[in-house]
């Protein structure tokens, strides 16, 4: 009787268990018009519109492969949270191939490279119907294979944020500092901008705000406000060495393009902003970012116009005698490569130039690089910053401070996508570079007025080679350039309505200050008195 009942026992539990197993495999009818909808804009790629459509289909079906696949790729694609889609990745991968792939993208993101090159290595070697090539597989696992070696010999930095004076809850980006690194201008998307409009994704537009060196550190950030912040996208991209001419990157109303905009301090306010008069902005292509030379001459900036490498290239533009622009030039296969190379940034001392690239020896999304060009204007290979100033992340918009000891940039430190401003103080990198700065005076030591065009030639004595050409900022008659210890310049100075003047200025080989000052007095030419 025993035996009898335990086989009822275990018949009966079959039969609940196969009832279970029948019922989890049978496929629960979806409303065909949701369906409809979600890869409607799925199709075209509107994951930020087919998002919330596939998430109710979610909350009926959890178990479909197809749903969890889109879900996945809509929150890849739009969300700044990547590892975010891990878990519908996961739910689909037995039926998309492709998400293997994707995971391998996470499991890079999260620093787990074994992991990430697995996921690859068994991509690659799949040879029914993908998305990805074998090259892009390898590209990834090369990367994978980089961080790991990098982060073995990292380099001695100390890496800072800058807290909540600058960064927000929101992303911030784009640090400018003027030379005198007394003054910081950047790009952020924080609740508040001028508009107060969001984008399709959410975001508040992109504004500029501006803070100020104290003797506790940075004041609280302020929006620069009209005209330079519009209702639309206004980002940061260069400013000039004494912060008196702004470029930004501006979106038209439509929000389908932008330009690369000019604005001036005069009067202690900032002019409406005038699109730049060179070969930079095109139809087709996107330059949202780029640097002016210290004596502003050359204008470098990314574009991803038809004609380059691939992706978004770096380009420059050359200012000739009469004030014209010369044509957009592609700075060529020792800098750009098949990815993408962006925010450029050139060091006062006018020959190093710092971008990010996704291609190079990389170890995540974009690095920092530095490329220095020789007399004879050719560049070296660019030199990886190395861990931890670079990261699995986006590390983008470097800049540098002319001793080389402290560079600013943005990163996703924390990976959660949004980017925050960051300080690196770099012991190892100090350059010989000092700063002679000073003011440009009348003869009874009156500042020269803000309507003189003061101009300051710095030549090398031993080579007679042209160093620079500078200006004075308009409102205070201050200027602003980097010397060499051990050499001899030649100074010219032209200011309208002043006897133009030339000066020697010997610098000592050993100079313990950083900064040299020295103040100017040119004399009144006699009919202007």
């Amino acid at each position: 009787m025993k035996l009898l009942t335990r086989h009822i026992t275990l018949i009966t539990l079959f039969l609940i268990a196969f009832t279970i197993a029948a019922k989890s495999q049978e496929k629960i009818k979806l409303p065909k018009k949701k369906v409809e909808e979600a890869n409607y804009y799925y199709s075209f790629e509107n994951y930020h519109l087919a998002l919330p459509v596939l998430k109710e289909l979610y909350a009926m079906d959890s178990t479909n492969s197809d749903i969890n696949y889109k879900i996945a790729l809509c929150k890849f694609n739009t969300t700044r949270n990547k590892p975010e889609a891990k878990k519908y990745f996961e739910q689909s991968k037995n039926d998309f191939i492709d998400a293997y792939y994707y995971l391998g993208l996470i499991c890079q993101l999260q620093m787990n490279f074994d992991k990430a090159i697995e996921l690859f290595q068994y991509y690659k070697y799949w040879y029914g119907k993908k998305s990805f090539t074998w090259d892009e597989a390898d590209y990834h696992i090369n990367k994978c294979l980089t961080a790991k070696t990098y982060i073995l010999h990292p380099v001695r930095v100390t890496i800072k944020n800058l807290g909540n004076t600058i960064n927000s809850l929101s992303s911030d980006y784009v640090p400018l500092i003027t030379s005198d690194e007394n003054t910081l201008f950047f790009t952020s998307r924080r609740e508040g901008s001028i508009g107060d409009k969001k984008d399709p994704l959410g975001e508040y537009f992109e504004d500029i705000y501006i803070s100020n060196k104290t003797d506790t550190g940075w004041s609280q950030a302020q929006n620069l406000g009209t005209p330079v912040n519009s209702e639309t996208h206004d980002a940061c991209v260069a400013i000039t060495p004494d912060g008196q001419k702004l470029f930004l990157y501006r979106t038209n109303s439509e929000l389908t393009g932008g330009n690369i905009f000019i604005s001036e301090r005069q009067n202690n306010q900032w002019t409406e902003p005038v699109k730049i008069d060179a070969e930079i902005n095109t139809k087709e292509g996107l330059e949202s970012s780029g640097t002016i030379s210290p004596d502003e001459s050359v204008f470098y900036f990314s574009s991803n116009r038809s004609g380059g490498y691939g992706g978004k290239d770096l380009y420059r533009v050359i200012k000739f005698p009469n004030g014209k622009w010369s044509k957009a030039q592609n700075m060529g296969p020792t800098i750009n490569t098949p990815y993408d190379e962006d925010a450029p940034f050139i060091h006062p001392d006018g020959q190093t130039l710092y971008f990010s690239s996704k291609g190079h020896k990389n170890m995540g999304g974009y690095d920092i690089f530095k490329t220095v060009m020789n007399y004879e204007g050719e560049w070296s290979n660019p030199e990886n910053l190395g861990y931890p100033l670079n990261s699995v992340h986006d590390d983008l918009f470097f800049v540098i401070t002319a001793d080389n000891m402290r560079g600013y940039y943005s990163c996703d430190k924390e990976g959660n996508g949004n980017h925050e401003i960051f300080t690196i103080d770099m012991p190892e990198n100090n350059s010989n570079y000092k700063l002679l700065k000073g003011v440009v005076l009348s003869n009874d030591s009156i500042p020269v007025t803000i309507k003189a065009t003061i101009i300051i030639t710095l030549i090398d004595n031993q080579t007679n080679s042209l160093q620079g050409v500078y200006r004075t900022n308009k409102e205070t008659g201050n200027y602003l350039f980097i010397v060499d210890p051990g050499k001899k310049y030649k100074i010219i100075i032209e200011a309208e309505g002043y006897e133009s003047m030339i000066d020697w200025l010997e610098i000592p080989a050993i100079v313990e200050e950083q900064i040299i000052f020295k103040n100017i007095q040119l004399k009144r030419k006699k009919n202007t008195e």
